[in-house]
């Protein structure tokens, strides 16, 4: 869709009628886009890359994958310009614009593969192995090993997410334990170990939107108190030590939490109206910059995009009356969608 109009820019139709499993969570290029797709109750084995410019199919392969079912944003990724997935034993790199096999990079002995994501330099992969996972960095031109960090085991059934390909940052929680956020630094050393036991984690797929990591800082929303309802205040750590940069209560509940460029977009639940904020990051400075209807935005999850001189709303979930998508306004206007 156009930022600035709404109007429809193009479409493009899952092949052979197979069901859309995963999708890149972001790109490096800002021109290529990944969709991972397979038989409805099938595999997801199938990768197609598109020009998010015309729309238009680039290549389609088949990946030998076994997983089945929705795989999000991890299975997937671009890094520079190559295409990355993970397949059975291994992450497979692809130019992100012919297809074409660039490189294999094996699973470590005894670990195996499960979510990547990529950054201009790198491609972050997690690969459990038993009670503990790795952090491996690979380059996205060669699929060399840049390094690999084992992270030690803590109890069965944990679960990690990567929160950033570059600077690496990981999150890691497990049952009857509290989260953690993990920061890497150029070489794989553990720069800081955060508690994240105080951040609300349970808005989107754990880690989601309530989670920016920007300028060397973790940024994420506080729980109000022991009942976990609300939200009390947005809280900066520098990822170089571990330590609280600043924290800026909020008015109101918090919503959505988004970084763009040196600042956060935050919508808090302001009524009648929402209200979109910004946070500055070097300091914490918080202020209002318009409002938006709250009849636009779904309340159990969206999210809020700059693009030019308007501001976007993506609905998590978008049923009438409420849009998938909404846009307009712009950075001097109080009324901003």
């Amino acid at each position: 869709y156009q930022a600035a109009t709404g109007r429809q820019q193009w479409t493009l139709a899952v092949p052979g009628g197979d069901l859309a499993c995963a999708v890149s969570g972001g790109t490096s290029s800002a021109t290529v886009g990944l969709i991972g797709y397979g038989a409805a109750g099938g595999a997801c084995d199938q990768l197609l890359a598109v020009d998010l410019g015309t729309g238009q199919q680039l290549w389609s392969k088949r990946v030998p994958a076994g997983w089945k079912g929705d795989q999000g944003t991890g299975f997937a990724a671009v890094g520079a310009d190559t295409a990355a997935a993970v397949a059975a034993g291994a992450v497979l790199g692809y130019d992100q614009r012919t297809g074409v096999p660039r490189w294999t990079a094996l699973t470590p002995p005894g670990c195996s593969d499960q979510t990547l994501a990529g950054a201009e330099q790198s491609v972050v992969v997690l690969a459990a192995c038993g009670r503990s996972f790795d952090v491996i960095d690979l380059d996205p031109a060669s699929g060399k090993q840049l390094w690999r960090t084992p992270v030690p085991g803590r109890a069965p059934g944990y679960h990690f997410a990567i929160l950033s390909a570059d600077p690496a940052v990981v999150a890691d929680g497990a049952p009857g334990q509290p989260e953690q956020v993990l920061a890497f630094g150029a070489t794989g050393h553990l720069t800081a170990t955060i508690p994240a036991g105080a951040l609300d984690t349970s808005y989107y797929q754990g880690f989601g939107p309530q989670v920016a990591v920007s300028g060397g800082l973790l940024i994420g929303v506080t729980r109000s108190g022991p009942s976990g309802g609300g939200h009390a205040g947005v809280v900066a750590y520098r990822l170089s030590d571990g330590s609280r940069q600043w924290l800026v209560p909020m008015p109101d509940d918090v919503l959505s939490l988004r970084q763009d460029d040196g600042r956060l977009l935050v919508i808090d639940q302001s009524r009648p109206s929402l209200a979109l904020d910004a946070i500055s990051l070097p300091d914490g400075s918080l202020h209002t910059i318009g409002y938006i209807p709250a009849s636009i935005v779904n309340p159990s999850g969206a999210g809020v995009y700059s693009a030019g001189n308007r501001y976007v709303v993506v609905n998590l979930t978008g049923h009438v009356p409420i849009p998938p998508a909404a846009g307009g306004g712009g950075r001097d206007r109080k009324s901003v969608v």
